[in-house]
């Protein structure tokens, strides 16, 4: 029977490119190849198949010289081996036991050529839209930023206007808090140049007068005693001027590096500014937390009452009263009051209307920078009777209560 099989199965071999065998019912070859007369009952599938079982493995092979494209192919190192029983008369008569390499990769990518060329097209297509997604979305704008920070960076003002495309929300947030940042420092640095102008310009008039009145006292020495003294006088009056402006710039410069933080109570903290003010009457109709320290808020509520007394008042009635997601808190003293010519103008720095008796104008600056550190903020109320400031705590504080209620 196996001389019989032989040529069929060769044959069979040529067409399908398969290895075929016959065995016996003991495992013993008996057509195909060169293992004729060869007991192959001890490998593992054949052996499932004497007991009537359809057995199948892959099994790695060793290949001389492969071709590097067939790397990516498992059939270059496997093989598959098959083992089906003959079964005659419910007796396993032999085996059949057939092997065969698996198709290389080109082969299969050749007969599969129309669903590798829809892959690949939608690889491409998905592959260009996540690239236009991105460049827009992510690279197109981070370019842009970019760009815009070189801009700012050498002075051009146009670059703080918003980006045109944000892409996506990081994004818009990154470039939102850089141009608000930028625009923060511009706005400082404005400040930075318009407060060095009048720091020169307000100290250059009294060390102008202390330079001249210097000069004539050395060079003249005719002058008589009364003319020396007014000039020596006149050079105190300046110098004592300079040196108040430079302690008003000192306490300027602390109120834009302030510490923040902190929480007070308002009386506690009108009774303190009381002690250290006589002959001033500070009447608080009401109570209230302000969110910012003790000391702080003794600097603001003593440059106003401060501010108060050189303008001619006597009292200062403070009333605070909660307004909207804040405590709102009104200072008004029995003064002169600020003439609707002034008061536009009354927060400027260095902006006096008593500069002949020592005023400096930076008291309601130091208390508007100082506030402002603290998210807080001060304006110039209705007058009644007097100056009146209107103050605005943050939502910090805690609900107040009048001094009817208490």
């Amino acid at each position: 029977m196996g001389k019989e099989l032989g040529p069929i199965l060769r044959n069979t071999q040529k067409l399908t490119l398969a290895g075929f065998r016959v065995l016996d019912a003991n495992g013993t070859v008996i057509a195909g190849r060169d293992e004729l007369g060869q007991s192959l009952a001890h490998v593992a599938e054949i052996r499932s198949a004497l007991e009537g079982n359809y057995a199948s493995v892959l099994r790695e092979r060793a290949v001389e010289n492969p071709q590097p494209i067939y790397s990516i192919s498992r059939g270059t190192s496997v093989r598959v081996f098959i083992a089906l029983p003959i079964i005659v008369s419910d007796r396993v008569a032999g085996v059949v036991y057939a092997s065969r390499t698996p198709s290389n990769i080109l082969k299969e990518m050749f007969w599969k050529r129309e669903t590798v060329f829809w892959v690949s097209l939608f690889i491409l297509g998905a592959t260009f839209v996540v690239g236009y997604i991105f460049a827009r979305a992510i690279s197109g704008p981070i370019k842009a930023l970019t760009h815009r920070s070189l801009r700012i960076g050498a002075g051009d003002r146009e670059a703080l206007m918003p980006l045109k495309i944000h892409g996506n929300r990081e994004i818009h947030a990154l470039s939102e808090s850089m141009l608000d940042m930028s625009r923060k420092l511009f706005d400082r640095n404005d400040y930075i140049n318009t407060f060095a102008n009048h720091v020169t310009h307000e100290l250059k008039s009294p060390l102008t007068a202390i330079q001249g009145a210097a000069e004539l006292l050395a060079e003249s020495d005719g002058l008589s005693d009364e003319d020396r003294k007014r000039f020596l006088k006149n050079i105190l009056r300046d110098t004592e001027r300079a040196s108040l402006l430079l302690n008003r710039l000192r306490d300027l410069a602390r109120a834009d590096s302030v510490e923040i933080g902190g929480d007070s109570r308002l009386q506690m903290v009108l009774a303190e500014v009381q002690t250290n003010t006589e002959g001033f009457a500070i009447d608080c109709e009401g109570d209230g937390d302000l969110p910012m320290s003790a000391e702080n808020a003794r600097i603001v509520f003593s440059n106003l009452v401060e501010n108060a007394r050189q303008h001619g008042a006597d009292r200062v009635v403070v009333t605070p009263e909660a307004e909207g997601n804040g405590l709102k808190v009104n200072v008004s003293d029995n003064g002169k009051g600020i003439s609707s010519g002034n008061a536009e103008q009354v927060f400027d720095l260095f902006f006096t209307t008593r500069r002949d008796s020592g005023g400096t104008g930076m008291g309601l600056g130091i208390v508007q920078a100082l506030l402002k550190a603290h998210g807080a903020t001060i304006r110039l109320g209705p007058q009644v009777q007097g100056a009146c400031f209107e103050i605005w705590f943050p939502s910090r504080v805690h609900p107040i209560k009048s001094s009817n209620e208490s």
